[in-house]
Formats: structure tokens, sequence, C-alpha cells
């Protein structure tokens, strides 16, 4: 349970530095400056945050035997694909 918890708070960081590597990208000025790059899908975003928010939940509430490994596994998946979509915002 505390890893859970020690997890979720870092997501503020790391997307903040994920934004940040996501910038530093080769068509990330172009894409800045005239607007339309966004490459994925909103829902993917939206989906894999409320994918982590409920397994985070899961964790939370349910005794680790049972239930909450397995949350606690897909909540770390849902957290690093919705790291990778920040970091692939502004690809080709």
């Amino acid at each position: 349970m505390l890893f859970s918890l020690f997890s979720a708070l870092l997501l503020v960081p790391a997307t903040i530095l994920a934004g940040l590597l996501a910038v530093t990208g080769e068509h990330a000025g172009r894409c800045l400056t005239y607007g339309g790059c966004d490459t994925n899908p909103h829902w993917l975003y939206q989906g894999s945050l409320l994918t982590a928010a409920i397994a985070w939940l899961t964790v939370l509430c349910l005794p680790r035997k049972t239930v909450g490994g397995s949350a606690y596994v897909l909540q770390l998946a849902a957290r690093g694909t919705f790291l990778m979509a920040v970091v692939t915002t502004y690809g080709n």
C-alpha cells in the first residue's frame, strides 16, 4: 500500500519531466508555434489516468494478497501508458 501511495505521488513530477522531454523534441517547436500536431487521441490520456485511479483505489481498499497485487501492477502499467503518451505528444 505504501508503494502505491508513493508511486501515485510521483506521477506529478514524472508528468512534468515527460512534458519537458516532449517539448525538447524535433517537431515540438513547430507544433507549439503553429498547432495541430497532437498525434495522440484524448481518450488515451483520460482512459489511462482513470484506469490508474481505479487501480490505486483498489490497492488501497483491498488486502494485498487478494486483488491488491494485480491492481498495483495495473496501476503502474496505466501510469506508464500515460507517461509514454505525454512523451510522444509531439511525435512525427
